[in-house]
């Protein structure tokens, strides 16, 4: 892949978790947080998506520190659900 075609796909990558933060951000209910939870788990956990979130100069430093908690909780859980799968 060429830089010029990484930054595409890190620059729609980023597009989507801005979407995510706005969602975050007008959170209103349990079942919002848990809507938004099972999203971030899902698509911020395979690549693309989680080389942008992990690497990506500018995603978590024009993000609200409170989302990137949020996001890095959620992934941690899916990340342990896994372990604990596999070790079952």
């Amino acid at each position: 892949m060429s830089a010029l075609e990484f930054s595409k796909v890190d620059w729609i990558n980023l597009s989507w978790i801005w979407m995510h933060w706005g969602q975050w951000a007008a959170i209103k209910t349990p079942e919002d947080i848990a809507e938004l939870k099972h999203i971030v788990g899902e698509y911020y956990s395979v690549p693309p998506v989680s080389i942008t979130w992990h690497k990506s100069p500018m995603c978590k430093i024009l993000l609200d520190e409170n989302f990137v908690q949020f996001v890095d909780e959620v992934l941690d859980e899916k990340t342990q659900s896994q372990k604990n799968s596999i070790a079952d």
